[in-house]
């Protein structure tokens, strides 16, 4: 940096004249103050960036940054991608969305009506359709994937309005 072009630039606080013009003889007379303010600001142009003097300022900028980015990403989640009704209506499998543990002996799950009774009259689809629009209760004993839901099958079954 030119500290002569700093110099020759800067003013006093008493005249708006420049302190180091000397009108008699044209040349410059550099005072104490302005040399320490042409060195000081000198000093800033001669010397790289130090980022030696915060060494943990890049590494908690980045992560600062990377938490904004992040945060507003929306993360889905596996089961979201889970339909518990796949194949709950009409005659696919007849699956149950019942809730239970894997080879439970109780297996919770809504029987509905009027599109789960076969012509007949007997229950199919494990007494739970998903086109169906009223719920007839909760029976405890199903068996999903195989039907077993005629009358003679579902003898002695309960089902429990809540």
């Amino acid at each position: 940096m030119n500290t002569d072009y700093l110099s020759n630039n800067l003013f006093t606080a008493k005249s708006a004249k420049p302190a180091f013009a000397d009108a008699a003889s044209g040349k410059y007379a550099k005072s104490a103050k302005i040399i320490r303010i042409s060195k000081y600001f000198a000093s800033f142009a001669s010397k790289p960036l130090r980022t030696s003097r915060f060494p943990v300022f890049l590494p908690a900028s980045l992560f600062v940054l990377i938490l904004f980015l992040t945060g507003s990403c929306k993360s889905e989640r596996p089961a979201d991608f889970v339909d518990p009704f796949i194949c709950t209506q009409g005659d696919h499998g007849q699956w149950l969305p019942a809730a239970l543990v894997p080879f439970g002996l109780v297996e919770l799950c809504p029987d509905t009506w009027p599109g789960s009774l076969t012509a007949d009259g007997d229950f199919a689809h494990g007494g739970y359709d998903w086109s169906d629009n009223h719920i007839r209760g909760f029976s405890h004993f199903h068996k999903g994937s195989s039907g077993g839901t005629t009358v003679r099958d579902r003898a002695g079954q309960i089902s429990i309005l809540p």
